[in-house]
């Protein structure tokens, strides 16, 4: 749970005019969209922070761009609450496809640790031997992506989740740039 006796995090970004910020330009869609650049910027300022439990973007606008602090809020809330969107969805393939690749990876190493059984059931060679632990050792191999899939690979995921919902979340202002 976060710690709401924390300050917030200040990401300081100047700009030269929130029309730039919102991409009005460059995106046919209805929705308010920040410009790339912009979201990039906050998302590194954001990475960098030590504390991550909420954010204060302080954007210095010129004066007669003072009022639009709504629009800028509504468009910057937008955009990381489809980021966070993403990382939803990401993170739910990343299971899917962990699951199916155990499942793969289970059926494979009963297939070559039976194979490895049966080569030792048939010849009584070294070579045999040597064969049979090859086949063993390849089947824990092909393990080893699901279980790096299901065990370690959500983690960036859920961390940048966590940053997209709290970016969604931020305090903005808006100041006269100087």
């Amino acid at each position: 749970m976060a710690d709401s006796t924390l300050s917030p995090s200040r990401i300081r970004l100047s700009l030269r005019s929130v029309d730039g910020l919102l991409d009005v330009e460059g995106s046919p869609l209805a929705e308010p969209r920040l410009h790339p650049e912009f979201a990039h910027a906050v998302w590194s300022e954001a990475l960098q922070s030590q504390s991550g439990t909420n954010f204060h973007l302080e954007l210095n606008v010129p004066a007669e761009d003072l009022h639009r602090a709504a629009e800028v809020r509504e468009a910057v809330r937008f955009h990381f609450q489809h980021r966070q969107h993403e990382f939803e969805e990401e993170l739910q393939a990343l299971f899917k496809d962990g699951r199916r690749s155990l499942l793969i990876g289970v059926l494979i190493v009963a297939l070559l640790l039976t194979l490895a059984e049966g080569i030792l059931l048939v010849w009584e060679r070294r070579m045999a031997h040597a064969l049979s632990e090859s086949l063993i050792i390849f089947a824990w191999v092909v393990l080893w992506h699901p279980g790096e899939l299901l065990l370690y690979a959500h983690f960036p995921v859920r961390r940048h989740l966590k940053l997209a919902k709290e970016l969604a979340a931020a305090e903005i202002s808006l100041t006269v740039a100087e």
